[in-house]
């Protein structure tokens, strides 16, 4: 799991887990970034992941000029919709 400069200075999680230039850099083959706005700082750890998908509020974000897939809508809305989907996915598929 990484988390945004915002997560981390508002104490939700470590610095360690930290994306990012002041942070970590990751590559992934799935990164989902739910509600990144994907400042330059941010995408410059993640932007080298084998596939993106974005989740966010704002169409205009910049997450989504790095994003594969992107999604526009409240994470707290659509996160929970994408686990129900996954669980109720037959296995083999």
């Amino acid at each position: 799991m990484g988390a945004s400069r915002a997560a981390v200075d508002g104490g939700f999680v470590s610095k360690d887990h930290q994306v990012g230039q002041t942070g970590t850099t990751v590559r992934p083959a799935l990164y989902i970034a739910c509600g990144i706005s994907g400042a330059v700082q941010h995408r410059a750890g993640m932007e080298e992941s084998a596939k993106i998908i974005a989740i966010n509020s704002d169409p205009n974000a910049p997450i989504f000029s790095v994003a594969h897939y992107g999604i526009v809508g409240d994470l707290n809305q659509i996160i929970p919709k994408m686990i129900k989907s996954l669980r109720e996915r037959p296995q083999g598929e």
